[in-house]
């Protein structure tokens, strides 16, 4: 009998222990390896936590995230817009302004329909798309994580303009 305390009392200690150990989040590694490690002013890391932290909130990956606003979407967008042409025409169609701001319109519905899905406060996205467009590092997580080909003009020196 005096023996079942201390075992129930290290038993409590530790299941204690492990409940406040840190659970990993899924945008855990892309903060470890790219932004904890870039120079951003302290407002825009906030800001890009906060978003991070909303994305692990709903289990969603942060490339996962970038695939569906900047290929899956614009995919679905680009073949509603080629079903008003023949298949064989579409590529070498000109297109009229009026294919543009329809194409536009759609892609813009579409990303509201996916923002409101996953809960995304859209006031900070100008933000976080501006980060990951001007920074080679996350273009270059992306790249290889996910497979992605993202241009990354400081991998081509050569093309800067002089």
């Amino acid at each position: 009998m005096s023996l079942r305390k201390p075992i129930t009392y290290t038993l409590f200690i530790v299941s204690g222990i492990i409940s406040c150990s840190k659970t990993p989040k899924i945008n855990d590694e892309f903060r470890d390896a790219v932004i904890s490690k870039m120079n951003l002013h302290q407002d825009t890391l906030q800001v890009f936590n906060q978003f991070l932290d909303h994305l692990d909130s709903k289990n969603k990956a942060f490339g996962d995230y970038y695939i569906k606003t900047h290929q899956d979407i614009q995919d679905s967008c680009d073949k509603v817009l080629a079903a008003k042409y023949e298949p064989e025409h579409f590529v070498y169609n000109e297109h009229t302004p009026e294919d543009f701001e329809y194409l536009h319109k759609i892609t813009a519905q579409s990303h509201n329909e996916y923002y409101k899905k996953l809960d995304i406060d859209t006031s900070k996205i100008y933000m976080i798309e501006w980060v990951t467009n001007s920074s080679p590092d996350i273009k270059k997580y992306l790249n290889q994580k996910y497979g992605l080909q993202l241009f990354i003009p400081e991998d081509y020196p050569q093309d800067a303009v002089k």
